[in-house]
């Protein structure tokens, strides 16, 4: 395979417009990779049940908090990984990106195993913590997370993957892989969940086997990416004074924002935990209130995205003034879409909230 170097694409031309060509890739990717738990809910909210729906979009609600609190985990970790990549191609240093990519992979996986076996051997107290009582409940919840953990490798890859493709200055291929990631967990849902074509029915065990499986081929289509076309991977025996260094550089920019990332799901599950008291109509509620605030802040996190590639290159390259002007570009964003956000949603909320559940309880804990 003949090497390539991965050129620096964000040093030059207007600010403006190149955040502008990068966001909006982006933004449709997040979208996709938001829409897997809103699949995942509305699929359930489906299931003949009976009187046990609620339970059902309840437990969705509780599982929501570790979940979330693991995918926040990765976008930091993916973020720390991304910035130092970034800065190592604005100075035009191709071998040390390519190591960093290849180092922060092994320092997911290693992370993915720790949080494996924590989460098996703490689900019982998390949840009862979190307010999930009940025989009923505790089953469905340990019956999704078991598989959950078992696959959640393929949960933290396609973050740090997707983070180092996005390095290069390269949306499209994120956005194109998040989009099939959706696609594959839209087809797989009803089938698993309902037992559709022959299949099992899995029920709510159905939701996460379908999240595990899009996100594995998912997982297998980034790296054939950073192997093939970005030439970021190297697969020759690490050597562990090159790999603690590029730990060392990842996390002094992943751990802040990894606790940053942390504020929503600590948030939520405090939130989870209040509103357990009012039933599990409230709860049911509350999660689908959490995933519409997902798509509202949706822009913000995709520009966050972006911001960070952008920055990394521009201060590897030196060009400081690049990284002052983007931030206030950021910021004046940020400000306006907020507004627009609260305006949408003050007068669309009694209707988004329908579309998750009919339970006037449920209704209202949305809203």
């Amino acid at each position: 395979m003949t090497e390539r170097a991965v050129k620096p694409l964000l040093t030059e031309g207007p600010i403006g417009r190149t955040l502008i060509r990068l966001t909006i890739p982006m933004t449709f990717g997040m979208a996709s990779h938001i829409t897997f738990g809103a699949v995942d809910t509305y699929f359930v909210s489906r299931l003949d049940v009976g009187l046990d729906v609620a339970v059902h979009q309840a437990a969705m609600g509780f599982i929501r908090v570790p979940t979330m609190l693991v995918a926040m985990v990765a976008m930091g970790l993916g973020t720390g990984i991304s910035t130092v990549i970034a800065q190592a191609i604005g100075r035009q240093d191709h071998d040390q990106a390519k190591h960093l990519a290849t180092h922060g992979l092994i320092l997911m996986l290693l992370l993915t195993a720790i949080f494996a076996a924590a989460g098996l051997y703490t689900m019982g107290p998390v949840f009862r913590m979190l307010g999930a009582e009940g025989e009923q409940m505790m089953g469905l919840i340990r019956e999704y997370m078991t598989l959950w953990y078992i696959g959640v490798a393929f949960v933290f890859l396609p973050w740090c993957t997707n983070g180092v493709i996005r390095s290069t200055g390269d949306m499209i291929w994120p956005m194109l892989i998040m989009l099939i990631g959706t696609v594959l967990n839209i087809i797989l849902d009803p089938l698993l969940i309902f037992g559709l074509c022959g299949l099992p029915e899995m029920g709510l065990q159905g939701a996460v086997a379908a999240t595990v499986i899009a996100r594995a081929l998912t997982a297998g289509l980034s790296l054939y990416v950073l192997y093939y076309r970005k030439h970021l991977l190297d697969i020759s025996r690490p050597v562990w004074a090159a790999v603690r260094r590029s730990w060392v550089a990842i996390l002094h920019v992943g751990i802040p924002a990894v606790l940053t990332n942390l504020l929503w799901p600590v948030m939520m599950g405090i939130t989870i935990r209040m509103v357990s008291k009012s039933g599990d109509n409230a709860v049911a509620g509350v999660n689908a209130g959490t995933q519409i605030e997902g798509f509202a802040m949706l822009a913000l996190w995709s520009l966050s995205a972006t911001q960070a590639t952008f920055v990394g290159q521009n201060w590897g390259a030196n060009k400081f003034s690049r990284v002052h002007r983007s931030q206030r570009l950021c910021n004046g964003f940020a400000v306006l879409w907020g507004l627009l956000s609260w305006a949408i949603l003050s007068v669309m909320a009694y209707p988004i909230a329908h579309l998750f559940n009919d339970d006037p309880q449920a209704v209202e804990a949305t809203v």
